[in-house]
């Protein structure tokens, strides 16, 4: 695991104290829907970490996923794969898994 330099912790905690995000809780139905990416091969057994994220980002219906892990997250395959298991399992929402680029300076 990579550490963020004081510089962009510190960065960090400035954004948010000014946006004060809210803390979503790894529920039973997020756990349900990361495991299934798991044993339905959308992601590795290894990438728990990001299935739950991407659980996280379904079940509480954000807009986007943003991530720079372009190998399990931040790509079209598996955004494709990822909204396939959600649609199977009820979740309706489409999700978007991009990187911090295709936000930068959006309004």
């Amino acid at each position: 695991m990579t550490r963020a330099t004081a510089n962009k912790r510190e960065l960090l905690f400035h954004l948010m104290v000014e946006y004060h995000p809210s803390k979503l809780a790894i529920s039973d139905a997020v756990l349900e829907l990361a495991n299934q990416y798991l044993t339905q091969g959308v992601l590795p057994k290894s990438a728990s970490a990001d299935a739950t994220h991407a659980a996280v980002a379904t079940v509480y219906e954000l807009d986007a996923l943003i991530s720079w892990n372009l190998k399990h997250l931040a790509n079209l395959n598996k955004m494709a794969k990822i909204n396939g298991v959600n649609s199977l399992a009820g979740y309706a929402k489409k999700l978007e898994l991009i990187t911090p680029l295709e936000v930068l300076n959006n309004d």
